[in-house]
């Protein structure tokens, strides 16, 4: 990935680099240290930072040490005007095969980095370099793909008519589009949904007017946990059986994500599924056969699992809050969800979600 010392000292020249030829390059550990600053790459950087800047890094146990975020990556390198903390993350970016490019083109940076006093660079490794995810917002680790882009294979549905209640739920949608990983967007998505707990209970309050009696019934059947709230949503705005069985049968169709999903959802005991199998693994084996290959009402009943419109409701709110709980939490009493899972949320469990909220905020018809 970079010019080793002995490349620069047998085979390269300062000119054919095109750098200020003031600047001392010395040996360090095989590295090019510029003026004493070595650079180490940084593979993942929090797109929270603003690019072709250079922010100061204070090492608390290491004060006096001078150390940087260079967010480099993608910006052209200055010749021969760069100052050393650039020179450095330049000789650490470029390599002998980058040579005949940068004689003829500006040369882009491949990667952000950390540069500092190379005195403090084992002190950094030891102490600082493993935990710079928490305190930076950055990795030197080896970049999980979990930023996939969205390719020309991939279609954009576009729903029709969705209008949103309150300036609140159009803000919680910017959310959803500077969150740039799956699960954050599907936790943005989630928030919407919570906007409305409250605000349809106080609507339907509103509509009941002066009916004290009414107003007190709503009230005492109003259940404050999350999962009975959103369950209440669904009940109210998702009735048509057809859509809901089309939509909980393309997430249950099987796919490479099923020991994840299975895991999520039948392997903690959680409250709420509407098909129950107690500590019946045979009957539980046999659902998640069905539901994987064939679910649909009439496989579904000829197995001996029950399908009513409630059911069906359940199973929606039931996995939307499981694949919340576990993107949301970290808690031994339920399967996690990682960054390693986000294929399986950007393809199973937020189409679901998006279906849920083109039911909730559809336009009414004129």
């Amino acid at each position: 990935m970079n010019y080793t010392y002995t490349e620069l000292v047998e085979k390269i020249s300062l000119e054919d680099l095109r750098i200020d030829v003031s600047l001392e390059i010395t040996d360090f550990g095989g590295q090019c240290s510029v003026d004493g600053y070595i650079a180490i790459p940084i593979l993942h950087l929090s797109a929270r930072y603003q690019r072709s800047e250079t922010f100061q890094i204070n090492l608390d146990s290491h004060s006096q040490a001078e150390c940087y975020l260079v967010s480099c990556k993608g910006e052209v390198f200055t010749y021969g005007e760069a100052p050393a903390i650039l020179a450095a993350a330049y000789l650490r970016d470029t390599s002998l095969g980058d040579l005949q490019e940068t004689q003829s083109f500006d040369y882009l940076f491949k990667y952000d980095y950390v540069v500092l006093e190379s005195q403090y660079y084992e002190s950094y490794a030891a102490d600082y370099q493993n935990s710079s995810a928490v305190w930076g917002g950055f990795s030197h680790e080896a970049a999980l793909n979990i930023n996939e882009k969205i390719t020309g294979v991939s279609s954009v549905r576009a729903i029709a008519g969705l209008q949103l209640p309150t300036v609140d739920h159009q803000t919680a949608t910017l959310r959803a589009i500077y969150d740039s990983t799956p699960l954050g967007h599907y936790l943005a998505l989630f928030h919407l949904i919570e906007l409305s707990f409250d605000y349809d209970l106080v609507e339907d309050i509103k509509r009941l007017g002066a009916d004290l009696k009414g107003i007190g019934k709503l009230l005492a059947t109003y259940n404050n946990t999350e999962y009975q709230r959103l369950l209440r949503l669904i009940q109210k705005y998702w009735k048509d059986e057809n859509s809901l069985g089309s939509s909980l049968r393309d997430f249950f169709r099987t796919s490479s994500h099923d020991s994840v999903i299975d895991e999520l959802l039948y392997a903690y005991d959680k409250d709420g599924f509407p098909w129950s199998f107690k500590d019946n693994l045979q009957k539980r084996s046999d659902f998640i056969i069905h539901s994987k290959h064939s679910f649909d009402k009439a496989s579904i009943k000829q197995a001996g699992f029950g399908w009513t419109l409630d059911h069906l409701q359940r199973a929606t709110a039931y996995i939307v809050y499981r694949f919340r709980c576990a993107i949301a939490h970290a808690s031994i009493g339920e399967h996690i969800l990682t960054v390693n899972d986000s294929k399986l949320v950007s393809e199973k469990a937020e189409p679901l979600l998006i279906n849920l909220i083109a039911q909730m905020y559809k336009r009414p018809p004129q």
